[in-house]
């Protein structure tokens, strides 16, 4: 975050002086994963939700934010993007002129001929 001119709060190593803020932020690390959720092998999913550490709550709040917003974040998988529904669409045409190569089809709307 640091070399793209964003450091994380708190973070001496990477973001130097730049990283602390003034005015009751806590001078620790502010990094932290409030939840994880992982789809399993089983179908089912693994989902861990941690507590943010206290000096995280207090900057939190000093800055007007409040830490429980997050908790309401739906988790649903998105469906698939324009893009991936255009592949497929795309796939099943390739998939139906390979079935059909070789087929004698009349062109256009004229009947075919009779020989």
């Amino acid at each position: 975050m640091a070399s793209i001119g964003h450091p994380i709060v708190g973070d001496a190593k990477y973001g130097g002086p730049e990283a602390f803020l003034t005015g009751g932020v806590s001078r620790k690390l502010h990094l932290h994963a409030r939840r994880i959720r992982i789809d399993a092998p089983d179908g089912g999913a693994i989902d861990v939700t941690a507590e943010l550490p206290t000096h995280f709550t207090e900057s939190l709040a000093t800055l007007g934010f409040d830490s429980s917003a997050g908790d309401a974040l739906l988790l649903e998988k998105p469906g698939p993007s324009p893009d991936a529904k255009q592949r497929k669409v795309a796939a099943a045409a390739r998939a139906r002129r390979r079935e059909r190569r070789g087929e004698r089809r009349a062109r256009g709307s004229a009947p075919r001929r009779k020989r």
